[in-house]
C-alpha cells in the first residue's frame, strides 16, 4: 500500500506542468554502516553501540504544495517516530485522502472512531453526498477507563509491548496530546499526565498490542440525500476469510451543528447469511437555558460487531447502551450538569450543580456520583479568598471523609492566612482520624517581607492493632538502590511490584531496551528499619536498578494510636540587589521530641553574567538536611557550570556534584568536566568519579584534539564492568570543501578488557556540512580478541 501510494505520488505532482503554485520542502537524515566481526563473541559488551552486519536508521521528512484554481495537492512524509503518508487532493465539491493513519468516523454501528491505512474519498453537492473507502485495519483495539488517584502517575494499563502511537488518550472525553499532556512507556504499558489526575477525573485509552497482527480488508460505500443515507461496510479477515457486511439506513434531520434527529438502523451479514441487526438513535438540542443529547445503541445478540477491531466500545452485541447528558442555565450565575450512562445492568450517573456570582464574588459548586458514592461540595468567596471542600469517596475497600478550610485576606501591605484540614479514613476494620491547623502573618515592605506563623497536625489510630495496608510508588535513576520508606512494614509483609509486574525476592525480571534487546536479572531485596536495599544481579555482579523503572512496594504497617507534630516558625526575605533571600527559622515538636531547623533560599543575578540558585535547610538537633546550588557563568565564548546536591537523613547521605568548565581563548579550546556522586547507608555504599579534560588547538593546516576521561567507582557490592580509562587522540585538516579528521582512541574498563579504535572521518564542509563519511577499526582484548571492522556514514540534507 506504501509503495503504491508513494508511486501514485510522485508520478501525478512531476507530470503537472502548468501550476500556478508548487513548493516543495523538508529534510532527510540518513545513518547506515556495515560492520564485520571476527574473534571471540564474548567480548561483544564493549562494543554494544554497534551491531554485527548491515545497519541502517532513516529519518526524513519533506511536503509537497500544489495549487491551482479549481484543484489543491498537499503531500506529507515523516520517517519518525512513526512512519506517516498523507496525501490529499481537493476540489470545490470533491475530496480524497490517501494515508497510512487514516482517521474515520464512518457509523457509530459500523466503522467508527478508527485509525485505518487506506483512501477515503467523497463527494458533495447541495443535497447530495457520497463516500467511498479501501483501506486496511492492522492490530486489535483494546481500551481501558480509569480514574485518577490525585497524583501524575504511573498508571498501569494491564498490557505489555503496545503498538506505539497508536493511543488515543481521554480526560473527561476531552483528546489528550503525547508528550504535551501525558508521555507513555509502550514496553510496560505505563502512563505518566503532566498534571494530577483527580479521584473525579475519568481517563479513557485506547490502545492497540503487539503481538500476532490482525489484518481486516475494509470496503465501504456511502450515497445519501439529505436526510436519507445508504451505506455498505465489507470487513474481511485476512486470516480467517471470514466476511462481515454491514447494510445500513439512515435518516437525519438537522437544524445545526447543535440541533439534529438521527436514526440509523444496520442489518449484518456474516458469510453472506443474516446475522441481526442494531439500531441507533442520537438527539442533540442546545438552546439559551438548555443544552442536551441522548444517544441510544441497541443490537442483537447475534450481530457481528468486534468493538476492538471497529472501534465502538459503546456498542455490545445483546446490550443495550443508553447516554443522556442535560447542561441547565436558569440564570446566568446558575448552572446544572446532569449525565446518565446505562450499559446492561451497570448505571452511572453524575450530578454537578454550580453557582458563580460575579456581583457576589462568591462560587459554590456540589458533584454527586454513583460509580464511586463521591459527593463533593466546593466553596469560594473571593473577596476574603475564602476556600472550603467537603468530600466524600467510597471505594469500596476504604471510606474517605475529607474536609478543608482556608481564609487568605489581604489588606494592604498585611496578609494573614488561616487553614484547617480534617480527614477521616476507614480501611478494613481500621480507622485513620487526620487533623491539621495552621496559620500566618505576614508583612511585606519596600526592602523585605516578615512572616510568623505554625501549625498543629494530630494522627488518630481508633484500631492500632490492625495491620494498615500502605503503597509506595519510586521512579529509579540508575545509581539509587536505596528507597526509604514512609513507615516501618511488618515482617514478611512487603510486596514488590516492578511496572507493575510482581517479582517475589530472588526472582528474575527482564529489562527491555530501546533497541528492542533485553537482559535477564535476578532481583534480590531487603529491609531494615523503613528502609528497603534493590539489587539487580546479573553474571557480572550486583547493579542498581537500571533508570526509568516504576517500583511499587505494597507492606502492611502497624500505626500507632495517636502521633502528633507542631512547628512554629519565622520566615524574612531581603529584596538585595538581583538576589531575593529568603530565610526561615522553625521549632518543631514531633511526637514531644523537639528540635529546630534553619532553611535558606535563594535566586538571581549577584554579578553580572552569573546566576545562581541556592536552597538548604539543617535540623540542629539530629542529622537531616539538604543542600541545593545551580550556577552558571557566562562571558562570550567561555562558561562555566556547577550543580552541587547533598542531602542527609539519619544513616543515609547522598551526595553529588558536576563542573563543567569550557574556555575558548583563540586558537585554544579548553573543556573540564567533574561529575562526582556518592550514596552511604550503614555499610552500603556507592561511589562513582567522572572526570574528562579535552583540548582543542586550531593550526593553519588543521586541528588537534586530545581528550582524556578517568572514571572512578567503588561499592560494598560487585559491580559489573565499567569504563574506568579514556584516552582520545584526533587530527583534522580541511582540504579544498572536504574535512578530514583522523582518531585514535584506547579504553580500560574495570574487568581489565580494553578497547582501541582507529577511525577516518570524512565531512563535505561546504556541500554537505552536517554529513561524514567514516572507517573505523576496533579491537577488543582481553585474554582473547575480538576484531571489529566498520564503515559507514551520515548524509544530512535540507531542501
Amino acid at each position: 500500500m506504501k509503495r503504491l501510494i508513494f508511486t501514485t505520488i510522485f508520478i501525478f505532482v512531476f507530470s503537472v506542468t502548468s501550476a500556478q503554485t508548487l513548493s516543495f520542502n523538508g529534510n532527510m537524515n540518513i545513518n547506515s554502516y556495515y560492520a564485520y566481526f571476527s574473534g571471540d563473541s564474548s567480548l561483544n559488551y564493549l562494543s554494544s553501540e554497534i551491531q554485527e552486519g548491515i545497519y541502517f536508521y532513516q529519518n526524513s521528512q519533506f511536503s509537497i504544495d500544489y495549487l491551482t484554481k479549481n484543484l489543491s495537492l498537499n503531500f506529507s512524509y515523516q520517517s519518525q517516530p512513526k512512519e506517516r503518508v498523507d496525501l490529499f487532493l481537493r476540489s470545490e465539491n470533491f475530496y480524497m485522502n490517501f494515508s497510512n493513519e487514516l482517521y474515520q468516523n464512518f457509523s457509530p454501528l459500523t466503522l467508527y472512531n478508527k485509525i485505518l491505512n487506506g483512501i477515503y474519498s467523497s463527494y458533495e453537492r447541495k443535497k447530495l453526498n457520497m463516500a467511498l473507502i479501501f483501506a486496511k485495519i492492522e492490530g486489535r483495539k483494546k481500551m481501558t477507563k480509569f480514574n485518577g488517584n490525585e497524583t501524575q502517575g504511573p498508571y498501569f494499563i494491564g498490557d505489555f509491548f503496545l503498538i506505539p502511537y497508536k493511543e488515543r488518550a481521554y480526560l473527561n472525553g476531552n483528546l489528550l496530546k503525547r508528550d504535551e499532556d501525558y508521555i507513555i512507556d509502550y514496553t510496560y504499558g505505563v502512563i505518566y499526565f503532566n498534571f494530577v489526575v483527580s479521584f473525579q477525573d475519568e481517563v479513557i485509552l485506547e490502545y492497540e498490542i503487539s503481538g500476532n497482527t490482525e489484518i481486516y480488508n475494509v470496503a465501504g460505500l456511502g450515497i445519501g440525500y439529505s436526510p436519507f443515507k445508504l451505506s455498505y461496510i465489507s470487513l474481511q479477515s485476512t486470516s480467517t476469510n471470514t466476511q462481515r457486511s454491514f447494510i445500513e439506513g439512515s435518516f437525519k434531520i438537522k437544524r445545526d451543528e447543535n440541533n439534529f434527529l438521527e436514526i440509523r438502523r444496520s442489518y449484518a451479514l456474516l458469510e453472506n447469511n443474516y446475522s441481526g441487526y442494531a439500531d441507533y438513535l442520537k438527539l442533540s438540542f442546545k438552546g439559551k437555558i438548555i443544552n442536551s443529547n441522548l444517544e441510544i445503541i441497541n443490537s442483537t445478540e447475534n450481530y457481528p460487531y468486534i468493538p476492538e477491531i471497529l472501534g465502538n466500545f459503546n456498542l455490545t452485541p445483546g446490550l443495550r447502551n443508553l447516554t443522556l447528558n442535560l447542561n441547565l442555565t436558569p440564570l446566568s450565575i446558575i448552572n446544572y450538569y446532569f449525565s446518565y450512562n446505562l450499559s446492561g445492568d451497570n448505571i452511572k450517573w453524575l450530578h454537578n450543580l454550580s453557582m458563580n456570582s460575579t456581583s457576589l464574588k462568591l462560587s459554590l459548586s456540589y458533584r454527586e456520583e454513583n460509580n464511586k458514592n463521591t459527593q463533593v461540595l466546593n466553596f469560594t468567596y473571593i473577596p476574603i479568598n475564602l476556600y472550603g471542600m467537603i468530600q466524600k469517596i467510597n471505594t469500596g475497600s476504604s471510606t474517605i471523609n475529607t474536609c478543608t478550610l482556608s481564609l487568605l485576606p489581604k489588606i494592604n501591605n498585611f496578609n494573614p492566612s488561616f487553614y484547617f484540614s480534617q480527614k477521616e479514613q476507614l480501611i478494613g476494620s481500621s480507622y485513620i482520624k487526620e487533623q491539621e491547623i495552621g496559620g500566618s502573618i505576614s508583612l511585606i515592605g519596600k526592602i523585605f517581607d516578615f512572616s510568623i506563623g505554625g501549625n498543629y497536625k494530630v494522627k488518630g489510630n481508633l484500631d492500632p492493632q490492625a495491620p494498615i495496608p500502605i503503597s509506595q510508588n519510586f521512579i529509579t535513576n540508575g545509581e539509587t538502590y536505596i528507597f526509604e520508606l514512609n513507615y516501618t512494614p511488618l515482617q514478611d509483609s512487603i510486596n514488590l511490584y516492578i511496572n507493575n509486574t510482581y517479582i517475589s525476592n530472588n526472582g528474575t525480571f527482564t529489562y527491555y531496551l530501546p533497541d528492542g534487546t533485553y537482559k535477564t536479572y535476578t532481583v534480590n531485596y531487603y529491609t531494615y528499619n523503613n528502609t528497603i536495599f534493590i539489587f539487580f544481579i546479573d553474571e557480572e555482579g550486583e547493579n542498581p536498578p537500571p533508570a526509568g523503572l516504576n517500583i511499587t512496594i505494597n507492606y502492611q504497617t502497624i500505626l500507632p494510636q495517636r502521633t502528633f507534630s507542631q512547628s512554629t516558625f519565622l520566615k524574612m526575605r531581603v529584596k538585595y540587589f538581583n538576589l531575593n533571600p529568603l530565610l526561615t527559622l522553625q521549632r518543631n515538636n514531633d511526637n514531644n521530641f523537639v528540635y529546630h531547623n534553619i532553611s535558606l533560599s535563594t535566586y538571581g543575578m549577584p554579578i553580572q553574567n552569573l546566576w545562581i540558585s541556592l536552597t538548604g535547610n539543617k535540623d540542629i538537633e539530629r542529622p537531616r538536611g539538604n543542600l541545593s546550588l545551580n550556577a552558571n557563568y557566562y562571558l562570550k565564548s567561555s562558561s562555566l557550570n556547577f550543580n552541587f546536591y547533598y542531602n542527609e537523613t539519619e544513616n543515609m547521605e547522598t551526595l553529588s556534584s558536576k563542573t563543567n568548565l569550557n574556555l575558548s581563548f583563540n586558537p585554544y579550546d579548553f573543556i573540564i568536566y567533574l561529575e562526582y556522586y556518592q550514596n552511604y547507608y550503614y555499610q552500603n555504599f556507592y561511589k562513582n568519579l567522572s572526570l574528562s579534560f579535552e583540548l582543542k588547538r586550531s593550526f593553519s593546516f588543521g586541528d588537534f584534539k586530545i581528550e582524556i576521561t578517568k572514571n572512578k567507582r567503588e561499592a560494598s557490592y560487585s559491580l559489573a564492568p565499567y569504563k574506568k580509562n579514556l584516552q582520545n587522540l584526533s587530527f583534522s585538516k580541511k582540504f579544498n570543501e572536504y574535512t578530514t579528521e583522523l582518531s585514535f582512541s584506547h579504553e580500560y574498563y574495570s574487568d581489565k578488557a580494553e578497547r582501541y579504535i582507529i577511525g577516518l572521518f570524512l565531512t563535505p564542509t561546504k556541500t554537505l556540512p552536517n554529513s561524514s563519511a567514516f572507517i573505523k577499526y576496533i579491537l577488543n582484548k582481553k585474554e582473547t580478541n575480538l576484531h571489529i571492522f566498520q564503515i559507514g556514514g551520515n548524509i544530512s540534507i535540507n531542501f
